[in-house]
């Protein structure tokens, strides 16, 4: 490129770069995603626990002391706490300084080991509040990790082909429950296979972070697409205007994606903003990097579609297909391609994937 064909693309790239300025619907638009991820950012990060629950036993075995130890330190929304009186618990619901409480009857573990739990937790609720049926889900989900590995315990206990003495299955059963618990809560607990039809076997061990992706890179790269579509509208108008006739021929495509580059180049400064405010400063130097060769893949696809598209009406028309075929097979969202392979072959015809792949 000689110093001349670059000063003219300059020029076209500021222009068009102005005039996009110059729309305050545009504007607005460029502002918006980065404002509402640093709203949901502090929204999410200044969000106080609000459901308080209650916990007492009267029960002297050591279940009921255990699954208190373990919801007690729950952190996802509930703040559980023991109650050293029943009395004082109760009187905590009743004037709504917890929202509920639970009371683990004297029986609780015998009760348990016989597999017998109905009616083993009494819960009181504050009047005018939901969260009772929200905080028992997590007591009684605790109540039956400990059931189960209690019945497995007892099959271990049970087998003769094994022959453990009650020491042995004492100390057996101390080297099992912190394992227990790990892999309980633990994303790969469980391993599927998918067979696919030529016979290859998919690994879905991982499987919660392959499916909900949810992440600005996301719809950052929705966001530029979207972006280079609105240069490219502004090139076909541009074109039937005949402005780019006053450029000599060989600085005539420069220019045309000048024209592109320009949505392109805005919405991708709006989607580093918006990355950065989600993703931390540390991942600048890469995102830099990527979007770069994103706004010049999205800028070079667009310019294809210009000149295989005859007018603006079919390329207004195949828009839509675009963006919906994006958001469903692109891993913007959720990653259908760990269900159905397939959709690995298909991606790669959408613009987000070159970002996100």
């Amino acid at each position: 490129m000689n110093k001349n064909t670059y000063n003219r693309f300059s020029i076209c790239l500021r222009l068009f770069i102005k005039r996009l300025l110059n729309k305050i619907s545009f504007i607005l638009i460029l502002c918006l995603l980065p404002v509402l991820s640093l709203g949901l950012k502090y929204l999410l990060k200044d969000a106080a626990i609000t459901i308080r629950a209650g916990l007492y036993s009267e029960d002297t075995g050591p279940f009921a002391e255990y699954i208190i130890q373990q919801l007690s330190k729950n952190s996802e929304g509930i703040t559980f706490r023991e109650f050293s009186s029943k009395d004082e618990m109760l009187d905590s619901v009743r004037t709504r300084t917890y929202e509920c409480g639970f009371v683990f009857s004297e029986d609780f573990s015998l009760r348990l080991s016989e597999g017998d739990t109905a009616e083993t937790v009494g819960l009181y609720v504050s009047p005018g509040t939901a969260a009772g049926s929200i905080a028992a889900e997590y007591v009684y989900s605790e109540i039956f990790t400990l059931y189960a590995f209690e019945e497995f315990m007892d099959f271990i206990g049970t087998r003769t082909y094994l022959s453990f003495s009650p020491k042995e299955l004492s100390s057996l059963r101390d080297r099992l429950q912190p394992a227990y618990t790990e892999y309980l809560n633990s994303d790969e607990t469980f391993s599927f296979e998918y067979k696919t039809p030529a016979g290859s076997v998919k690994d879905t061990s991982v499987m919660l972070p392959d499916y909900i992706l949810g992440s600005a890179s996301g719809i950052a790269a929705l966001f530029i697409m979207l972006g280079a579509f609105a240069g490219t509208l502004h090139l076909y108008r541009d074109s039937r205007k005949g402005i780019f006739h006053a450029f000599p021929a060989r600085t005539r495509t420069l220019c045309k994606l000048a024209d592109i580059f320009s949505g392109t180049f805005l919405t991708a400064l709006s989607a580093l903003v918006t990355i950065t405010i989600c993703n931390g400063v540390e991942t600048l130097p890469v995102t830099l990097i990527h979007l770069l060769l994103y706004t010049i893949i999205c800028t070079v696809y667009c310019y294809l579609l210009y000149k295989l598209l005859p007018n603006i009406r079919i390329f207004s028309a195949v828009m839509p297909i675009l963006i919906m075929g994006s958001i469903i097979f692109c891993p913007i969202l959720i990653d259908f391609s760990v269900v159905l392979p397939e959709f690995n072959y298909l991606k790669w015809g959408f613009l987000p994937t070159y970002f996100l792949g």
